[in-house]
């Protein structure tokens, strides 16, 4: 092998890994993404992005399944969001949150007596 093709061997197996580095980076960034809520100033907003630490308000993780109940029914927390639940005015559905698949919205919306626009 000449020493032009070992130097043009270097040089794709260079490009190559930083191709592959770039993909990986791509990729990761995509299953950092995650469903939570921000109680913001009577707004009640759900997300599905990687912005959760930049959103300013009070930050929640979806509710959970937590186990079963004497039926085998399952039994899921209660969203800590509802310790807003008689201030909250509005809720929004920001646009992301459509790829979100949460496995359960029991007591979301348990008692919100004030509630008057759901939007998104």
């Amino acid at each position: 092998m000449t020493t032009t093709n070992k130097g043009m061997k270097g040089r794709l197996l260079f490009i190559l890994s930083i191709i592959i580095y770039l993909v990986t980076s791509m990729t990761t960034n995509t299953y950092a993404q995650e469903a939570y809520a921000v109680y913001d100033n009577g707004t009640l907003t759900f997300y599905y992005d990687n912005n959760k630490a930049s959103r300013t308000g009070t930050k929640y993780d979806l509710n959970k399944r937590t186990g079963t109940d004497f039926l085998g029914e399952p039994e899921y927390s209660s969203p800590g969001w509802l310790a807003h639940r008689s201030s909250t005015t509005k809720v929004v559905f920001d646009d992301s949150f459509a790829d979100a698949r949460p496995t359960t919205c029991h007591h979301w919306f348990q008692g919100f007596s004030q509630l008057e626009y759901i939007l998104g």
